[in-house]
């Protein structure tokens, strides 16, 4: 088994046990925990499936979910320099 499949079954598996609370849970609190749960899982698919294997970049489409982080903390992703160090990305000039 690969890494990217562990993954991807992790992800399948807490998909799986969140469908049940949420459906027929009667609890509130019971239904955020697991939609919160739900989307946990929808992640971790999504990451297994940009994993491209040992020394390879991943792929970009699900590695970019989370590319507006670095404009909280004051830094910048590798995707938003340019050539010579420059900004390419336009919401790090902002």
């Amino acid at each position: 088994m690969t890494v990217s499949l562990g993954y991807a079954l992790l992800g399948a598996a807490v998909l799986a046990l969140s469908i049940y609370p949420l459906v027929l849970a009667r609890d509130l609190l019971r239904r955020i925990v697991a939609a919160n749960a739900f989307g946990t899982g929808i992640f971790v698919i999504l990451v297994a499936l940009g994993y491209r294997g040992e020394g390879a970049p991943p792929d970009p489409t699900p590695s970019r979910l989370g590319a507006d982080r670095h404009r909280r903390r004051g830094e910048r992703h590798r995707a938003c320099i340019g050539p010579g160090g420059t900004d390419a990305c336009r919401r790090c000039k902002a």
